[in-house]
């Protein structure tokens, strides 16, 4: 609704500051990521009724497809046994779907191949993808499969799963997940099924190839590239999607209960003003360090051409969600951050996220990288919502591991990186146990319906959640022994055990650990609240800074505030994980406006290049007509004050630029109007002034002036000043007589 930065609180009337020129910042994570970026390929592979294009039908006119002469072996059980049993091929989409082994004849693939495209060298690429129109899931009886050539050859065929992240309540594109690949340059797509679903392909689907450095959108010509020389190769061949795991989940059953939810319409906004009126204790603490080395966004380049739709929501987070990537583990350690670049791009530009969904990816070699915006920032207990795994997004920190562990184990390094991200994460949060089972609310319909409570550890994987396989078979496998490295890294944390004690001396509160270390220049979550204690290991009270944030935290406990507070009879208001809100915040009675200070503003506000008046009894934005200073204004449904003309349902109203409503004669552009000063709205037909009579446009407003023709008579208005005529004129060198009414005697 409104924007949320840069903003002041002006004194006197706003006539005083129009004009005025607002700063604007750009974040400072978000860089160019190259001087020369191509753009994203887009290949049409069907039309609007899910009629086959011609790239679409290109391979399956081609007797020498790539089909032929494959060794299938055993399909994961998503086509294999429909094969064999009843040759016709499904798809479930089910994680617990478990594949028969049996392996098949290759004419048979063939035979039930509905799309097909042929091997096209599209340029290099690090991820690809298919888009559609309509639901986000896909047709049981089709599946959708993607193989890329890269320096090693032609990968296998891979079955691309129809995506089951992305915002938890926001409509997106369909897709389906990212398909990443190291140094691809040609790319083949199919989908198979039976026969009958022919008809029942996606409509508008597309191969999207993301280069590393990508910038804008181009739907390639068929005509302009190159079919590749091609050999056959293999289905991806998955073990059973059973597979035990240390520790699963599996059929976890929805239980009555429930989780803290944030409430969506607080947004949180740093101060980018002078924080000097604060006069208190600008003591500083680190925040909770990560216990590895993160690749920030700018480091692996956000981009600032790649608009963020969703402004960062920093919420109480409770759970850590083990994701992995689609596609090939053939990427080199130069090329992992251009492959998070270009699911970056995939999340926020083809399928429309406005950033990556994923908060931290890990990649082969255990390096961590960056994911959301603002992920990294975040205070200890919050994460900022992201797009890994939808309907849980809210309440979450998402962890993908790069490349696609169904058959092939993470890395030691792989592993030993995520564990630690999410130690860092539950220690900060005040959990001691990685394991426990706690609440899971589920908050978009995908496996479960809206509104289940699910149990599950404090780390567990998207598959437990979702209409996904994710992150395979063997890296759900491994969730027991991340669990386990990260209860390790949570109990040698100092200060990890939460049973101590607090102690008093002349000086202050501190907090006693067992082992009789306490904590300093850190949060300590202890006994359900959130505490900062200074360099010498005692509580801070009242107003505390952290890097571009500031906090209140109880001036007698030392405990971390949240909520609406009042301070030497100043009103604060501070999100849900201690931040002091500057800007915008919307309550259930409406909308609050805090200056840069944190100070509940009332009267005049300069927000974005508008000017805004918040009630100086109830301090909510006003909206409609107001009477201010015995002057009257309008604000538009958003609070925005109007200038200009503004219909109203009883008429148009005009308010000058400094806001004011006008009244009596106004020239706007080359027309005369008359606005009413007892209503304010502008005269239509008739309308004695100072005893004289004039004619407003009926439909317009706009005065009349020369000769007008009204109903069976004729009336002169004086061309100068509108006037109607009585009595003897001379027009154009000719004598006419007008009556008392100003009709035209003929």
């Amino acid at each position: 609704m409104i924007s949320r930065r840069h903003f002041f609180v002006a004194a006197g009337l706003p006539a005083a500051m129009m004009g005025m020129q607002i700063p604007v910042t750009a974040f400072a994570d978000e860089l160019p990521v190259s001087s020369s970026p191509r753009p994203v390929g887009f290949l049409e592979l069907t039309t609007s009724d899910g009629e086959l294009t011609s790239v679409g039908e290109a391979g399956l006119s081609n007797p020498a497809n790539a089909f032929d002469g494959l060794d299938l072996g055993t399909v994961d059980g998503l086509i294999a046994s429909d094969l064999v049993d009843n040759h016709s091929i499904g798809h479930s989409n089910s994680p617990d779907h478990s594949p028969t082994g049996v392996s098949v004849q290759n004419d048979e693939i063939a035979d039930h191949a509905l799309l097909l495209t042929d091997p096209l060298e599209v340029g290099s690429f690090v991820v690809a993808g298919l888009t559609w129109d309509g639901g986000v899931s896909l047709s049981d009886d089709v599946s959708l499969y993607i193989r890329a050539r890269e320096e090693q050859g032609w990968t296998p065929w891979f079955l691309s799963e129809a995506i089951s992240s992305g915002p938890d309540h926001n409509r997106h594109i369909a897709g389906t997940e990212e398909f990443v690949t190291g140094s691809g340059d040609a790319i083949q797509a199919a989908i198979v099924g039976p026969a009958s679903a022919a008809g029942n392909l996606p409509k508008n689907l597309r191969l999207v190839v993301v280069p590393s450095e990508a910038e804008g959108q181009k739907v390639l010509n068929p005509d302009d590239l190159r079919v590749a020389e091609s050999e056959p190769t293999p289905i991806f061949s998955e073990d059973d999607m059973s597979a035990s795991s240390t520790g699963s989940i599996k059929g976890a059953v929805a239980r009555a209960g429930a989780v803290p939810v944030f409430d969506p319409e607080l947004r949180v906004n740093s101060s980018d003003g002078d924080d000097s009126s604060h006069h208190v204790s600008t003591t500083e603490v680190s925040p909770l360090t990560p216990p590895v080395s993160v690749t920030t966004r700018i480091q692996w380049g956000a981009s600032s051409t790649v608009p963020r739709d969703w402004e960062p929501e920093v919420v109480s987070a409770h759970h850590v969600v083990i994701h992995h990537t689609a596609g090939t583990n053939n990427y080199s350690a130069d090329q992992s951050a251009s492959v998070v670049y270009g699911v970056y791009h995939y999340h926020s530009q083809v399928l429309g996220w406005g950033d990556i969904g994923y908060n931290f990816l890990v990649d082969k070699f255990g390096r961590v990288f960056e994911g959301r915006y603002g992920s990294l920032s975040a205070p200890p207990g919050t994460m900022v919502i992201g797009g890994h795994a939808r309907g849980v997004n809210t309440g979450s920190m998402g962890i993908s591991m790069l490349g696609d562990y169904s058959s092939v184990s993470p890395s030691a390094a792989t592993l030993d990186s995520v564990s630690k991200m999410a130690a860092w994460f539950l220690s900060g949060a005040g959990f001691s146990s990685s394991s426990e089972l706690a609440s899971v609310k589920i908050l978009t319909k995908d496996r479960y319906a809206v509104g289940t409570v699910l149990q599950l550890p404090r780390i567990f994987a998207h598959r437990d959640v979702g209409l996904t396989a994710c992150p395979g078979n063997v890296g759900y496998s491994k969730m027991g022994h991340i669990r386990s490295l990260a209860q390790a890294e949570m109990d040698n944390r100092p200060g990890a055990d939460p049973k101590g004690s607090w102690q008093k001396d002349r000086t202050g509160w501190w907090w006693k650990n067992p082992n009789g270390t306490y904590p300093t220049s850190s949060w300590q979550f202890i006994s359900g609240a959130w505490y900062i204690f200074n360099s010498r290991g005692y509580v801070v009270t009242e107003w505390v800074k952290q890097g571009d944030d500031w906090y209140y935290m109880d001036s007698k406990s030392g405990a971390m505030k949240t909520g609406p507070i009042v301070v030497d009879g100043k009103h604060y208001m501070l999100s849900s994980s201690g931040v002091m809100v500057t800007g915008w915040h919307k309550t259930r009675d409406g909308w609050n406006h805090y200056a840069d200070d944190g100070q509940r503003s009332t009267g005049w506000v300069f927000s974005s290049g508008s000017w805004y008046y918040l009630d100086t009894i109830t301090s909510l934005m006003v909206t409609g007509e107001r009477q201010i200073d015995g002057t009257n204004y309008a604000f538009d449904s958003e609070g925005r004050m109007v200038v200009g003309w503004k219909k109203f349902a009883n008429g148009w109203a005009h308010f000058a630029s400094n806001g004011a409503r006008s009244t009596g004669w106004l020239k706007s552009g080359s027309s005369w109007y008359y606005i009413d000063p007892k209503i304010g709205r502008a005269v239509n037909g008739w309308k004695r002034v100072d005893g004289s009579w004039y004619y407003l446009n009926e439909s317009t407003g706009a005065m009349v002036t020369g000769w007008m023709h009204l109903g069976s008579h004729w009336f002169y208005l004086d061309p100068a000043t509108g006037v109607m005529t009585v009595g003897q004129r001379t027009i154009s060198g000719v004598d006419y007589i007008f009556d008392s009414s100003g009709y035209w005697i003929q």
